[in-house]
């Protein structure tokens, strides 16, 4: 028992020493890149050099891919650096997200997460049939499955990172006369008959509307389907949430360091503005409702595959878009106007934080699933 209590010990030692590594890096990385990644759109040069160049991207994912194994912690310190350095790349999708979806023991699985943590391959999840971003019971995408090939019709509404994609992880339904059968399919993005809307968010990422206009592919696209694909996409919805969340802790941590240190130059009848009273308790209140989220999403990745998943996960995504909320407003609020000037720092994170605010359904949402106390389905 003593000795099982201390590979125990040495197994956890060498996972914090591992985890503290990889955010020695991130933060290495990201801060001597700063000046191009920060508050700038993706490009491929970026994405190839942070996966085959740096190895960031592979940090998550088995040995066996070229990993380190690192699992959601890892996707938790990169996610948060990017909040830092307010990064749009599209790792959530790519490499969070289709993690889940795809089967990095099968073949095929982990040749496409291979190709994507060097950098080669960018794979988007379409999985929300739309208006929201979050809604996996629609069916507006349905397949036909022939003999030797499928049909794939319908619609994908606000595609985050679909602009960019190689391939997308597509949701669809089959009817089986009164039931239907769901299924996760690999489209590569070049396909005739897939057809893109393209379009700016709020935060400045790239979206697309997906329409699949009698798509036909072979059937050896098929990822999952049934209870697996269900179960693989209601995961991956998890696995984004909580990701994002903790890209939103960075987010709110760099908006109020902007703020004590904007209060530190500023000047207000003969004094800066971090001599007033009231502003410090202001921000030492965004302090506190930062940790609060931190808190709460170190707790949320550690039930990810546990059977509180759901539940964790929303109470988690509540609490932090709440936060966002709060901390954006104050930290503009304190700038004053300059705040939402496009040539000021802190307006981009502004923007990102009050897109997560309403990202995978926001705080409304998982507040009602979380009094449900089910899963997406």
């Amino acid at each position: 028992m003593a000795d099982m209590k201390a590979d125990d010990m040495e197994q956890q030692n060498e996972q914090r020493e591992l985890l503290a590594s990889i955010g020695d890096l991130v933060e290495r990385v990201l801060g001597d890149r700063h000046d191009v990644l920060c508050g700038t759109g993706c490009d491929r040069e970026t994405w190839e050099k942070l996966g085959g160049e740096l190895g960031l991207l592979a940090a998550a994912l088995p040995e066996a891919l070229g990993g380190m194994e690192a699992g959601p912690a890892a996707h938790a310190i990169l996610m948060e650096g990017f909040g830092r350095h307010l990064v749009a790349q599209p790792y959530l999708s790519t490499m969070v997200m289709a993690s889940a979806l795809l089967d990095p023991a099968g073949a095929a699985g982990a040749k496409w997460l291979s190709a994507a943590a060097q950098g080669e391959m960018i794979i988007v999840p379409a999985l929300a049939d739309g208006p929201n971003d979050y809604d996996l019971q629609s069916a507006n995408t349905v397949v036909d499955m022939g003999a030797e090939e499928l049909v794939l019709s319908g619609n994908k509404i606000l595609v985050r990172d679909a602009p960019l994609a190689d391939h997308f992880v597509v949701l669809a339904r089959q009817e089986n006369g009164d039931s239907e059968s769901p299924f996760l399919l690999m489209v590569a993005a070049n396909t005739q008959g897939v057809t893109r809307e393209d379009f700016k968010m709020i935060d400045g990422a790239s979206g697309s509307h997906l329409h699949f206009d009698g798509v036909r592919l072979p059937r050896s696209c098929v990822i999952a389907s049934g209870e697996e694909a269900r179960g693989r996409a209601e995961q991956a919805m998890d696995d984004g949430t909580v990701a994002v969340c903790a890209e939103a802790v960075g987010i709110m941590q760099t908006m109020l360091d902007q703020t004590v240190e904007y209060t530190r130059e500023r000047m207000q009848f003969g004094q800066p503005l971090s001599a007033f009273q009231v502003l410090q308790h202001r921000m030492v209140d965004m302090s506190v409702v930062i940790e609060q989220a931190q808190n709460i999403t170190q707790l949320a990745r550690g039930k990810l595959h546990s059977r509180d998943r759901a539940t964790a996960t929303s109470a988690c995504m509540a609490l932090v878009a709440k936060a966002c909320r709060r901390v954006a407003q104050d930290a503009v609020q304190i700038h004053g106007a300059i705040g939402i000037a496009d040539e000021t720092p802190i307006s981009g994170y502004f923007r990102r934080a009050l897109a997560i605010e309403k990202q995978f359904g926001g705080k409304q949402f998982h507040l009602q699933r979380y009094m449900k106390g089910s899963n997406l389905s």
